[in-house]
């Protein structure tokens, strides 16, 4: 083939590879921002749907109440709970000051502590639908009789509340359900400032765990407790705490001696400085002697 008929052939071929490549890459980026198109939508649909999944799990409270067998009705984890997440924020169904709270054996088991007349028209006064739940409450049948009143609702759920000085005595339609346990794994306290009641988990909580918290306090021994249980609320309490056997149980007894009540943390907290500076300026300090008493409790 002559030369330039060569070239020729040669420039053409050229063209048409150079021309087909071109195509091919058009074609090639299109596919590809197609490609890129569909990710990017359907990215947008599963941000749509975690967003809705993430709603409703923050609108769906991690726990439900169930009946337990044994205890009536209970609070049990809906999902996994982590140490430190709130649990639950509840105002009362009803708050009235009071002189005793179940599980506060330092003043008189007199029901008259709650004004029963304030009580009646307490109650009157709710809606319908938290009169319900007011009176779907369990009622202590060995403290008040198997007829369920106002008192006896109130002396069985009460739960202690230190409002401004006060102490009241309040109801509420989910945390009063919650049981007690000697090893809760939940902890609850009043919130003047939201008017409610919070509930934290005070060790990571299962899905399936039955969510308690303790109404008497952690330094106890057994059989003061289980008395005051028994005496204060009308149950016996079978916790794994209480069901220790034999050495277990006899060295639970002498953490909690050797660590002392309240009272003796707060003297030993100042043995070391006053507390409110030991507090105020060194608060890790206030920590680790905690700390050390945890791991005397626990070891």
């Amino acid at each position: 083939m002559p030369t330039d008929q060569r070239a020729n052939v040669q420039a053409a071929t050229t063209g048409y590879l150079e021309a087909r490549s071109e195509s091919a890459c058009a074609e090639l980026l299109l596919s590809v921002e197609q490609e890129l198109q569909e990710a990017h939508n359907e990215l947008g649909r599963r941000t749509v749907r975690l967003a809705a999944i993430t709603a409703d799990v923050e609108r769906s409270p991690p726990f439900h109440v169930i009946q337990i067998d044994g205890k009536g009705h209970g609070v049990m984890a809906a999902r996994d709970i982590e140490r430190g997440a709130r649990i639950l924020v509840e105002k009362p169904l009803i708050m009235l000051p009071s002189t005793k709270c179940p599980g506060d054996d330092s003043n008189s088991t007199d029901d008259a502590a709650i004004n029963s007349e304030e009580l009646e028209a307490a109650v009157h006064a709710l809606s319908d639908h938290d009169r319900d739940a007011f009176y779907a409450l369990s009622q202590s049948a060995e403290l008040y009789g198997s007829r369920k009143t106002a008192l006896g609702i109130v002396g069985t759920n009460g739960i202690p509340c230190i409002h401004e000085g006060t102490t009241f005595g309040a109801v509420f339609a989910t945390s009063s359900r919650c049981n007690h346990g000697c090893d809760a794994n939940a902890s609850y306290k009043w919130n003047a400032h939201l008017g409610s009641l919070t509930i934290h988990a005070t060790r990571r909580i299962l899905a399936g765990e039955e969510i308690v918290y303790n109404y008497l306090g952690f330094l106890t021994p057994r059989e003061h407790r289980r008395g005051l249980l028994r005496t204060e609320f009308g149950f016996e309490c079978r916790c794994s705490k209480c069901c220790l056997e034999g050495r277990g149980r006899s060295a639970s007894d002498e953490r909690i001696q050797l660590i002392g009540d309240e009272a003796s943390l707060r003297a030993q907290l100042r043995e070391r400085s006053d507390l409110e500076e030991l507090v105020r300026s060194d608060p890790r300090a206030s920590l680790q002697v905690l700390d050390d008493w945890q791991v005397r409790m626990y070891k």
